[in-house]
């Protein structure tokens, strides 16, 4: 994955529900300048394909979560895409 065009590792802080399901709360990207930027997620929309191994829990079909968040640049609100891929344990953002 990390091979793909505009796609960025980063740190993400999230909360992990007894469900198996996972809420994004906050982002930190590294900028064109090497600095690295932290951005509260506002709202978020998981866009995660779920497979039923039983009706109480949720897990991600091929250990891949994604999710459409919202985040506040410059006053200017941005729609980012993040996944995390739960076998290499690392989240990307898609450019």
């Amino acid at each position: 994955m990390d091979n793909r065009r505009d796609v960025q590792k980063i740190d993400v802080i999230c909360q992990h529900n007894k469900d198996g399901s996972m809420v994004p709360i906050k982002i930190r990207v590294t900028d064109e300048d090497g600095e690295r930027q932290s951005f509260q997620i506002r709202g978020y929309r998981d866009l995660t394909y779920y497979i039923d191994r039983d009706s109480s829990e949720k897990h991600a079909r091929n250990e891949i979560w994604q999710f459409e968040c919202r985040i506040l640049v410059f006053s200017s609100e941005k729609t980012v895409s993040i996944t995390y891929n739960a076998k290499e344990n690392i989240w990307y953002l898609a450019g």
